[in-house]
């Protein structure tokens, strides 16, 4: 597996990326390149799934965050966009089966998250 940061986003590769993707070693340019995380980099983000790009990158958690930021943060990068967009969907279109269906789904994500991080 091989970790890049881009926009600001941690991405998970099976393999290393090949030329096609734009890539940089300097985090500044994450925004329009893949930048790749070195072997300690990736073993702190196996040990931190919760950390900030930079903390990765300066293999580093910021101290003391609330738990209610650690969980937003586990939100954002554990409940796929896709869920949220279609839970959203097939309640305007009155799909309630559907809906619930993926609601459910969303839930059981948002429950593991506040496990991993209680108050």
């Amino acid at each position: 597996m091989k970790i890049y940061a881009y926009k600001n986003n941690i991405i998970r590769f099976e393999e290393v990326l090949n030329s096609y993707y734009l890539q940089s070693f300097q985090i500044e340019e994450q925004n329009h390149a893949y930048v790749p995380f070195s072997e300690e980099q990736t073993a702190f983000y196996l040990q931190h799934p919760e950390a900030t790009v930079m903390e990765v990158w300066n293999m580093k958690l910021q101290p003391s965050i609330p738990p209610e930021e650690l969980r937003r943060r586990a939100y954002e990068k554990e409940i796929p966009r896709e869920l949220i967009d279609s839970f959203i969907t097939y309640t305007a279109e009155g799909k309630k089966a559907l809906a619930k269906e993926v609601a459910e789904k969303i839930t059981q994500i948002k429950q593991n998250i506040r496990e991993r991080y209680p108050d």
